[in-house]
């Protein structure tokens, strides 16, 4: 028999929700077979099998915040006894259902009520309705299976606090309504006119026909509220700008022709914006932090976060130490991670790190963006698409091509003049690219 742990998702993180089980018990697992899908605060990721066997029993339920090494499933033969369970065991291999919900004794989540300690268990919906109304969960009383907090028992602790009617509150539950964030009444009172047609199944009355319902969870909804919550705790300000940009793509089109055994053809113009950030930002070091609340962390060193898309959504894997490589230094590494992430490879410790980051959006044909922060970073910066931009000079005017950057900064850390010297400072580098990469 062998035992199925969480792995350990990297040095900070402590615990993982459980996503999906992807395999029921009873069924044969293979080595390499994924038994389910968990999340951490950064991204998603797959609990493979290590031994082949039957999957006897699971120990936690879709939704449940397991601690990192703790067991969450025993694989053996059909007939084994399973430790914690004494007589249950699997004789052949049918499906059967999911246990009662384990507590496990390390949980993170875990508080003290008097003598007793209870794992605060609460679902999607109730956790978004809690942290927009401030209700703490831990002071709740679940009224779902295992004690688990639903929305109605935020609800109702917002009846308590005269934050929605009572008519209202019962108008909710009876038709499956979603709560508004604040209402019409006096103080954000919810009244029962607040509610709209939109019901939590996804559908509305007003528009008939075909529709296709996608539950939000996984890594969608980890970049959900992360987006939420940068926008929600920063005061995040754009500056837009366009660095002339003849040199770096007469430079990418001179490494299309250079010897293929030297691998620099692969080198693209994301990575020439990526190298000329990691030569810039060290002079620029209030640029190159982290906004705390109390105090801002300035790095002696570049750690470059990178956007990527992927099947499963935004994954920013961070080029470690990018003001110390090459150029092919940083488009290698750069490559590695992004392929990384979209084939679901990348591991904890390539999602964090960072001290800037950049998102490219430039070959999808975007002029100028607004770039959402990735907390508690002060800035990131968007590339955008070339264009050709008219330039006056001896009565004439020549369109040159020019590379639009965004760059978008907490204003709580940097002020627009500083952020805009830095951005100046970007655009001159990648106008004289060839002198950057000689200094």
């Amino acid at each position: 028999m062998e035992r199925v742990l969480m792995p350990k998702q990297g040095n900070t993180v402590e615990s993982c929700v459980i996503l999906e089980w992807k395999k029921k018990i009873g069924d044969t697992v293979l080595p390499g077979d994924v038994l389910c899908e968990v999340e951490t605060d950064k991204a998603t990721f797959e609990v493979q099998a290590e031994h082949e066997g039957v999957l006897l029993t699971v120990l936690f339920n879709e939704g449940d915040d397991v601690p990192v090494l703790e067991t969450i499933a025993y694989l053996g033969k059909p007939g084994e006894i399973l430790p914690e369970a004494g007589a249950r065991s699997v004789e052949n291999p049918v499906p059967a259902p999911l246990p009662s919900p384990v507590i496990p004794v390390k949980a993170q989540s875990f508080i003290e009520a008097g003598e007793k300690a209870r794992s605060v268990r609460i679902s999607p919906r109730a956790k978004n309705l809690a942290e927009r109304k401030g209700i703490v969960p831990e002071n709740l009383e679940g009224s779902g299976p295992g004690g688990r907090i639903l929305e109605r028992d935020v609800c109702r602790a917002l009846q308590g606090r005269s934050s929605i009617g009572t008519a209202a509150l019962q108008k909710a539950e009876e038709e499956d309504l979603s709560i508004p964030a604040e209402g019409s009444g006096i103080g954000g009172r919810v009244l029962t006119t607040d509610f709209k047609t939109v019901r939590k199944s996804g559908w509305a009355e007003d528009f008939p026909g075909n529709s296709i319902e996608t539950v939000v969870k996984g890594a969608r909804e980890v970049i959900a509220r992360r987006m939420k919550a940068s926008l929600d705790q920063t005061a995040q300000f754009t500056l837009h700008a366009a660095a002339d940009a003849r040199e770096i793509v007469e430079y990418r089109q001179y490494l299309k022709t250079a010897d293929p055994s030297k691998g620099l053809s692969d080198i693209t113009l994301g990575d020439l914006v990526l190298y000329a950030v990691s030569r810039v930002l060290p002079a620029f070091p209030f640029m190159n932090a982290h906004f705390l609340g109390e105090k801002i962390v300035s790095f002696e060193h570049v750690h470059l976060g990178i956007a990527v898309d992927t099947p499963k959504g935004l994954l920013v894997p961070t080029v470690r130490f990018a003001d110390t490589l090459s150029l092919k230094g940083i488009s290698d590494c750069a490559g590695r991670l992004a392929e990384k992430a979209k084939s679901g490879k990348a591991n904890p410790e390539d999602l964090i790190g960072a001290t800037f980051t950049v998102t490219n959006l430039g070959s999808l044909g975007i002029e100028g963006f607004t770039p959402v922060l990735n907390t508690p970073q002060v800035a990131i910066l968007g590339v955008c698409s070339i264009t050709l931009k008219p330039i006056g000079g001896d009565g004439d005017v020549t369109f040159i091509p020019h590379l639009g950057l965004s760059l978008t900064i907490d204003h709580q850390a940097v002020d627009g003049a500083p952020a805009a010297r830095f951005l100046k400072e970007l655009c001159d580098a990648l106008a004289r690219f060839r002198i950057l990469l000689a200094e």
